[in-house]
C-alpha cells in the first residue's frame, strides 16, 4: 500500500485476552503484534503491560493487513474460511 495513503488509526481496545480486540466504534478486528512492536513499547512504556491497554485507546502508527486461510468454526471473526488480520509494526498509547 502506498505510504501516503496509510494512516495512523485511533482505536478502542475492546479487549486484550485472550485476543487483543480492537473496534472503531462499528467494527471489530483482531490485532496481532511483530516482536519488534511489542518491545519498543515496552521499552517506551516500562510500567504498562500490553494486556492492561483494555478499555483504552491506542494508535496504530505502522500497520498491515493479511488474508488468512482459516477453519471458520474455530475462528470466531473469519467468513468463507477467511480471517482478514490486521498486523501492527508500530503503536502508541493515548493515556
Amino acid at each position: 500500500m502506498p505510504k501516503e495513503l496509510k494512516k495512523s488509526i485511533k482505536c478502542y481496545v475492546k479487549e486484550s485476552f485472550p485476543h487483543f480486540l480492537v473496534t472503531d466504534g462499528f467494527f471489530y478486528v483482531v490485532a496481532y503484534f511483530t516482536k519488534s512492536a511489542i518491545s519498543e513499547f515496552k521499552s517506551k512504556n516500562p510500567n504498562i503491560n500490553i494486556v492492561d491497554l483494555a478499555g483504552k485507546v491506542v494508535i496504530l502508527n505502522d500497520w498491515s493487513l493479511e488474508l488468512h486461510r482459516v477453519n471458520s468454526s474455530e475462528v470466531f471473526n473469519s467468513y468463507a474460511n477467511l480471517e482478514a488480520r490486521l498486523i501492527v509494526h508500530g503503536f502508541k498509547t493515548n493515556l
